[in-house]
Order: C-alpha cells, then sequence, then structure tokens
C-alpha cells in the first residue's frame, strides 16, 4: 500500500487493532503470547489500584492509540498507559484516538520486538511530552526506566519501582510484576 492513510480511516478498518499509523503507513503487528499478557496485566493492575484508590486519573489499556502527529498522522498505541485527571478534557474523552499524549506509559517486549523498533518509540514517546516510560523485559524479568532519553534507570526483581515524577508515593517491588 503506497497511498498514505488517515487515523479516520485506521479507526474504520476491520482490522484497525492490529496495526499502528507512522507517518501515514500503516506498520502490522499482532497479538501478543500469554507472558506478554500476564506481564501487562499485572503491571496494569498495580499502577490502576494505585491510580484509582487516589482518584489520579485514568488507565488505559493496550492497544489504545494515541496521535503524534498530524498531516501525515501518526497513531502509536501503547500496552499500558496513564493520564493525569487535571489533564483530560473537561468535555470527556473522545471515542477515537487521543491527542493527549499520555503521562506515563507501560511499553511489553517481546520476543518479536526488534530493539531499533523498540527504541524509536520510546524515543517517540519521549520527544512528544511522556514524562515516564516503563519498558519491561518480561522474559529477562527487568524493567527499564525512562524519566527522559538521558535519565534512564535499569530495575531487576531486588529492586524497587517508583512513579516519580508522575505518581508521586507509588512504588512496587518489581518481583511483583514478574
Amino acid at each position: 500500500m503506497n497511498e498514505l492513510v488517515t487515523a479516520e480511516e485506521l479507526l474504520q478498518m476491520p482490522d484497525h487493532k492490529f496495526y499502528e499509523l507512522i507517518e501515514g503507513r500503516l506498520v502490522k503487528w499482532g497479538p501478543e503470547g500469554f507472558l506478554h499478557g500476564k506481564t501487562s496485566a499485572t503491571t496494569l493492575g498495580i499502577l490502576g489500584q494505585y491510580v484509582y484508590e487516589n482518584d489520579l486519573g485514568v488507565m488505559l489499556a493496550a492497544g489504545c492509540g494515541f496521535f503524534l502527529q498530524h498531516d501525515p498522522d501518526t497513531v502509536r498505541a501503547v500496552d499500558g498507559a496513564f493520564i493525569a485527571k487535571d489533564r483530560l478534557p473537561p468535555e470527556g474523552v473522545p471515542i477515537g484516538y487521543f491527542d493527549t499524549i499520555p503521562d506515563l506509559v507501560v511499553e511489553v517486549v517481546s520476543p518479536s520486538d526488534r530493539a531499533g523498533q523498540v527504541q524509536a518509540k520510546i524515543e517517540q514517546w519521549i520527544e512528544h511530552g511522556v514524562k515516564l516510560v516503563w519498558l519491561v523485559y518480561p522474559e529477562e524479568r527487568s524493567l527499564m526506566v525512562y524519566r527522559s532519553l538521558s535519565e534512564v534507570q535499569v530495575l531487576h526483581e531486588s529492586d524497587t519501582l517508583t512513579g516519580d515524577p508522575v505518581l508521586p508515593g507509588f512504588s512496587c517491588p518489581v518481583a511483583e510484576i514478574f
């Protein structure tokens, strides 16, 4: 397919859940394996409990799409995201893709992911204003915390994950994620 696709056209496709849109071009991705799903669900469950107990905002599940640019459109999907309550539009959330960039993005690495593509996606999130990215490696039972492209922390099972600066007070033993 050589023609550029818009976000609106992508959303109308019956199989839109299996694509991201990078500068108007469709990039296919597919269902992930059990370990990916379990790790994503556990991470989002722990994070979501904290967010909702403290009325901090909203959690978004895997596959939720966010605009990173328009014309040509770029819509990236997350494995999970958080948006602070004060950044939600007063008129309510949209049915389609969201223009508001998440405060926190969770990406879970799969065996089929290529390092260069994962790094490019992390860079896009940070460059577009995401304040915190958790890049989770289920097979290695570790994660990388990006607070910027130059402030990156590697955590292992014996470490504690925090939500600073996005979720002050949040902490979780990394081992609980796995």
